[in-house]
């Protein structure tokens, strides 16, 4: 699927089999398997291939998801959703270049899903927080109730946002065989 160094534009997820993954500190390869996320951060930054990812065993089946495309559809739509995703990018961003910083290998691996899911508690409390302040003197009390309802559909509208016609159309699937 991709080679260390090159330019990275699509996050792959595995939807079955497996695929190999090498990074270019390690000697062993990692297993990548079904609904592994490879390369998220892409979404928010240029990103470059730290590793390689290949068909290991068999048939692999991943879809890719265009990041400009998704960048260019969820920035239309705007709203809660959009605020979102704008801070969990910078979060995500954030802790891949303390990682960095401190001389961790990167790779193009996703972070432990615990703390995928504390980044993403942070932000959705940094959109409260935000539209708390912005409507402060403005009918807060009016308008809060209507913010937190939308907010706090937030995880419920991703894990359905990749159902929606408008960003289907722009995930291909793909397959690769040993």
């Amino acid at each position: 699927a991709f080679m260390p160094g090159t330019d990275c534009n699509q996050v792959y997820i595995i939807e079955s089999g497996s695929m190999g993954y090498l990074s270019r500190q390690s000697v062993s390869q990692s297993l990548c398997g079904e609904d592994e996320v490879i390369c998220m951060a892409s979404l928010w930054a240029a990103w470059y291939h730290r590793g390689r990812l290949t068909a290991s065993h068999g048939t692999c089946f991943y879809v890719g998801i265009n990041c400009e495309e998704f960048g260019r559809l969820a920035s239309s739509h705007g709203g809660p959703l959009w605020q979102y995703l704008q801070v969990f990018g910078m979060l995500l961003v954030g802790t891949v270049e303390v990682l960095e910083d401190h001389g961790e290998d990167l790779s193009d691996l996703s972070l432990p899903m615990e703390k995928l899911s504390h980044l993403g508690n942070r932000a959705q409390h940094l959109v409260r927080k935000a539209a708390r302040f912005f409507r402060g003197s403005r009918g807060y009390r009016s308008e809060s109730k209507a913010s937190s309802t939308s907010i706090s559909r937030l995880d419920s509208r991703l894990e359905f946002a990749d159902s929606r016609p408008s960003l289907t159309r722009d995930v291909s699937n793909n397959s690769l065989s040993v």
